[in-house]
């Protein structure tokens, strides 16, 4: 719980699109004019926030990150294996994460929710290859789609939401993809998808119709989903897709799932992109999945405790 003379020290990724879009200085007004108790506000590049971050001790003030998903993950390395919880201010594009853990996406919203009581919360944390992700990891369409995304943005494109739409429905044709080795113990099999995604922990089977649609009902289950997309044909496509935003796409035929501490995924590829919370990166496979359970302390609006600690 945060102090009666406590206050938080507020980091944020300067250059996630969040902050170029809004500004700095509209971003620190923002704040100012909450009732949050605010130490100070940093905006800082994602080198400079890790160094910052390492630097912290027990000592220091409450902390808040501002970024998307991608940010958060970024930052896990740093405080994983410190006694400091840290809360999150959502500037991303899905704020996964930030929704997981009962938050509001909007930033304003958000702050009003930290202003009253706080409590510390522990979350799981997956790892692949001695990555981690809290969110996600997508092979396949994932990686491929926000690589694509960028690149529009980066574009200006203002068609950039058909343009990315067309792209995932052709991507979605399995034959684009190579063959993958899934390992489940103890079970091991092959498949040819155009999307494999390894959650940190299982998304919700019937989310609430103003939740997003990766939702998870617990953060604290200690186990991986694993998703894989079988499609066939177009029909089933446009009806994943269409389920995607309308809900009940883990419900559609052509989606298997399992559920286990660990699995691990071969390729004959050399390097395979992977999209881990949203930021996609090479890696070389196999790539070894698994689960650190209640690794990370995350600071939560007090009211949200009861629902997300189940």
């Amino acid at each position: 719980m945060l102090n009666k003379n406590d206050s938080y020290t507020i980091f944020i990724n300067k250059v996630s699109g969040f902050v170029l879009n809004q500004g700095e200085d509209s971003i620190r007004k923002l704040i100012h004019e909450s009732n949050l108790p605010v130490n100070s506000i940093e905006f800082l590049e994602p080198q400079s926030l890790i160094k910052t971050l390492d630097a912290l001790n027990e000592t220091s003030n409450p902390i808040l990150i501002g970024g998307g998903d991608g940010t958060i993950r970024f930052c896990v390395s740093a405080l994983k294996d410190k006694d400091i919880s840290f809360g999150i201010l959502p500037m991303g594009t899905m704020n996964l994460l930030a929704q997981d853990i009962g938050l509001p996406n909007q930033l304003k919203e958000a702050l009003i929710a930290y202003e009253g009581n706080t409590a510390e919360h522990n979350i799981d944390v997956g790892v692949v290859n001695e990555e981690y992700f809290l969110c996600c990891a997508g092979i396949g369409i994932m990686p491929e789609a926000s690589s694509y995304r960028e690149k529009l943005r980066k574009n200006n494109d203002l068609t950039l939401y058909p343009k990315l739409t067309a792209f995932i429905l052709e991507r979605m044709d399995t034959d684009n993809y190579s063959t993958m080795q899934i390992e489940i113990p103890p079970h091991k099999f092959s498949v040819r998808t155009a999307s494999l995604v390894v959650s940190n922990n299982q998304f919700t089977a019937k989310p609430q119709i103003n939740d997003n649609q990766f939702k998870k009902d617990s953060l604290q289950d200690g186990n991986l989903g694993i998703y894989v997309l079988k499609s066939k044909g177009w029909i089933d496509r446009l009806r994943f897709f269409l389920r995607l935003g309308m809900g009940g796409w883990k419900s559609d035929p052509i989606v298997k799932e399992w559920v286990s501490p660990q699995v691990t995924i071969s390729t004959d590829e050399q390097t395979i992109p992977v999209s881990l919370d949203g930021e996609p990166i090479e890696m070389k496979p196999p790539l070894n999945f698994s689960i650190k359970p209640l690794a990370l302390r995350l600071r939560v609006p007090g009211t949200q405790k009861k629902e997300q600690a189940r």
